[in-house]
């Protein structure tokens, strides 16, 4: 693992970003999640990517060997399979269903789907939860990151 991995990983990342805030950007487009999401996702997104940028200028890595979580609880929730998937899952459960709701409602527009109203209210009810849970779980994982972060912030 060297200078190759490393940049594919950044690329990899970056990646991620650019989708998740492309989604996140076009739902409060269209009025299915408020303003303030997208500029969460964002903005812990930007601190999280400058503060892994300046733990890199030291040798640190985000994950593997020379990652610069300090902590098992930091190593838990950004690096572990578990809480990767369980928030990777929890942003496509919250694209796929706002995604219907637009489908939805465009639909009821030209002419009616046939769903009901109280089918709708479910919808939205899962797609409103699953925002929410996404957006916890982006907090959730960058919060420890920023915090093991202090060591580089006063090197």
């Amino acid at each position: 693992m060297g200078l190759a991995s490393d940049l594919g990983g950044v690329l990899d990342i970056t990646a991620d970003r650019i989708v998740e805030h492309v989604f996140w950007i076009t739902f409060a487009a269209l009025g299915q999640v408020a303003l303030w999401i997208p500029l969460v996702v964002m903005t812990r997104s930007f601190l999280v990517d400058a503060v892994r940028a300046l733990a890199l200028t030291s040798g640190r890595t985000a994950f593997g060997e020379r990652s610069m979580a300090r902590s098992q609880l930091t190593r838990f929730l950004t690096g572990s399979r578990t809480m990767r998937n369980a928030y990777g899952a929890a942003k496509v459960a919250a694209f796929v269903l706002l995604g219907a709701l637009v489908t939805v409602a465009r639909l009821e527009a030209s002419g009616g789907t046939g769903v009901t109203a109280a089918g709708i209210a479910a919808l939205e009810a899962a797609a409103g939860a699953s925002v929410l849970l996404a957006v916890g779980l982006c907090l959730v994982r960058g919060i420890p990151v920023l915090a093991d972060a202090r060591a580089y912030l006063t090197a």
